[in-house]
Formats: structure tokens, sequence, C-alpha cells
């Protein structure tokens, strides 16, 4: 378990928690200034809501866990860059993932994701999306996605 304390610590630039078999996250690691968050290879299961407040979060990591979703509002994370969710549960995106304007890689690969939001071609500075692994994708049309190119 990570020590709730730690979120005291709020210049942390980094916080690396990789394989440590976590199970959750200290509720107001929302109060952290940390730029990259690191929670691969954990058991968790969700990620606290506070975590959409993390102001200077440029890169998170949560590969290899059993989350289901991502915070429905995601899209405050406006600074975000890095979102690598890969080989989790996560089976719908939230619409505000298409806010995320700072947004260059996607890594969604190996979950049980069945679509993409309709607005997803907001993502406009988005240079690497990784989708494989989900049987179930039903991908909008090319034109969809391409939309106001």
């Amino acid at each position: 378990e990570l020590p709730p304390s730690i979120c005291l610590l709020h210049d942390l630039k980094r916080l690396n928690v990789e394989c440590n078999s976590l199970r959750e996250l200290p509720e107001h690691i929302g109060d952290m200034a940390c730029q990259e968050l690191n929670a691969n290879s954990n058991a968790l299961s969700s990620l606290p809501c506070s975590i959409v407040r993390m102001p200077n979060l440029r890169h998170l990591c949560i590969n290899d866990n059993r989350i289901d979703c991502l915070p429905l509002d995601v899209g405050n994370l406006r600074h975000l860059e890095v979102l690598h969710a890969s080989k989790n549960r996560i089976s719908e995106l939230p619409t505000s993932i298409c806010r995320l304007a700072s947004l260059q890689s996607l890594w969604l690969d190996f979950n049980k994701t069945t679509a993409l939001p309709a607005d997803f071609y907001q993502l406009r500075r988005l240079q690497e999306l990784k989708m494989e692994g989900n049987p179930d994708m039903v991908l909008p049309p090319v034109e969809k996605l391409v939309e106001g190119a």
C-alpha cells in the first residue's frame, strides 16, 4: 500500500510505483504536482477521482493493471501528452478523452474497448494510437476520424 502521506510531496515531479502489487492509489494524489506517474504492473482496479486534478501531469502510465474505466473527467488533464493504459479491462472510453488537446500517445491495446468516442478526431496532436487486442472494437468510418482535419 502506498502511504497517503506521499501526497504531501508537493514538489515531486516523477512518481514511479511500478510493480508493487498496489490495489489502489491514495485518494489525494490529485494534490500532487507530478508531471509523470508510472503505476504500471500493479493490481489497480480503478484510479482515484482526484487524479484528474493533477495540473501538471504529462505522462500517465497505467499498463498491466485491472482498471475497468478511466475517470469520466480525464479530459481535465489538459497537459497530458502520454496516456498508456494497455492490458487493462477498459471497455468504454469517456467522451471527455476527446478534450485532451495535448495528447500525443495513446495506448489502449489489449483491453475490452468496443468503440472510440464520436469526437475522437479532435485529438489533433495524436501521433501514436495502439488499439490491437480489442476483439470487439468497432472503428468509426475513416471520414469521421479525419473530420475537420
